[in-house]
Parts: C-alpha cells; structure tokens; sequence
C-alpha cells in the first residue's frame, strides 16, 4: 500500500516545550592575579583561603535558591552581596581614573600594555549575580593591566605596583566574600513570627534582621 502525499504533520502538542538553552560565554583574563581570583584558593596552615569566581558563582545559586524558598536571611544576603560587588565596582573605578590622570601627565603616549595570549574562562553560571561578579573580575583585571602600565613607563616603583595591585584584590575579595558566613538553616518569615527553634538558632547563627527584610 502506498503512504499518501501530502500528509501535513501534526502540529506539536500543548504540553511540549522548547528545550533548554544553551551558551557560550567567556571571559578572557590578561593578568595573573585575575586568574587566581578566578580560581581562588583552599586555606592551608599559614594562609587563609580565597573566594574566588568559581566558588562565589556555586555559594550565590545557592542562596538564591533558597531565597525563593522564602528565606529572609537568603534575601539579606542576596543584598549585601549585591551591594559589596557595586561598591567594589566603585573603588575599582576610581583607581583607574587615578591611574589615567597619572598617565596622561606623564611625557608619554602609549596604549596600555596586553598579554600576548590573554587566558579565556567560560562561564556556565545560572546567577545574574555570578555574572556580575564576572563583571568585576574583568574589572579588576583592566586595574591591573594599567597598574602594571604605569609601572611598566616608570611611573612608579615596584613597591607601589605591590601595594596597589594588592589593594585592588583586597576589595574584590571582599566583595566575593560576601557570600560566606550565610547558613542553609531552612528558616522561613513564618518561622521568625512565630519564634520556632529554627529562627532562634538563624538570630544567634546570623544576627537579627533589618525590618525592611522582613
């Protein structure tokens, strides 16, 4: 038997979806200090561990998540996270400016130095704030980039190419460090209105609430 011609197919049905989407975002990084902020560190005995991008990314989802779960404390988090990544932002800046006025005084004309093979990190993140912190990141490496600038022209010593690069990561660490020190305790507002053994423990574990989170 023949199949006959013609036959339209049947439209898809209400309950199929698309599927999931799909990216490809990277972050290209010049400066060696960016990419240890990108990876970060565990602590050993004599040194404390750092924050970095990747750990920042997977700690902020988290809170996020429990955020929609109606977490006040997530939400707290989630603000002061997102007011240390723009204050970061802005000191950040403000040290370019710094270093672009010192620049432009200088007898010189020259583009800022580039890494001949700038390192690229992809970024998978399912946060708008790990983007924002990616953001930062790439800030943070621009700084570098025209710290080691002005060192490179003479414009100041080896010392204060220390200082400042260290100063820069310093605020970035901070801003990314944001994240630590929030507890998955499972506490909702319900919770904390009625007083219940979980909020208790969120208070003596987290400190007590701004009302406005409430």
């Amino acid at each position: 038997m023949k199949s006959p011609k013609n036959v339209t197919p049947p439209p898809p049905t209400l309950e199929a979806r698309p599927g999931p989407l799909r990216g490809n975002t990277r972050l290209p990084l010049q400066t060696h200090p960016a990419q240890l902020l990108f990876k970060g560190r565990s602590g050993g005995e004599h040194r404390p561990p750092i924050v970095g991008l990747l750990v920042f990314g997977k700690l902020v989802h988290d809170i996020e998540v429990n955020a929609l779960k109606d977490d006040p404390y997530a939400d707290w988090w989630l603000v002061k996270i997102e007011e240390g990544l723009s204050e970061a932002r802005e000191v950040l800046t403000g040290t370019q400016k710094q270093l672009q006025a010192q620049v432009a005084a200088s007898p010189f004309r020259v583009a800022p130095v580039t890494s001949v093979e700038p390192l690229e990190v992809a970024l998978t993140f399912s946060s708008r704030l790990a983007f924002r912190a990616a953001a930062l990141l790439a800030e943070f490496d621009q700084t570098v980039v025209m710290i080691l600038t002005a060192g490179h022209l003479g414009l100041m010593t080896r010392e204060e190419e220390k200082r400042l690069i260290n100063r820069a990561g310093t605020v970035v660490r901070r801003a990314f460090g944001r994240c630590l020190r929030y507890k998955a305790l499972g506490v909702t507002r319900a919770d904390l209105q009625q007083n219940t053994g979980t909020a208790r423990a969120a208070v003596e574990q987290m400190g007590a609430l701004p009302e406005a989170v409430l």
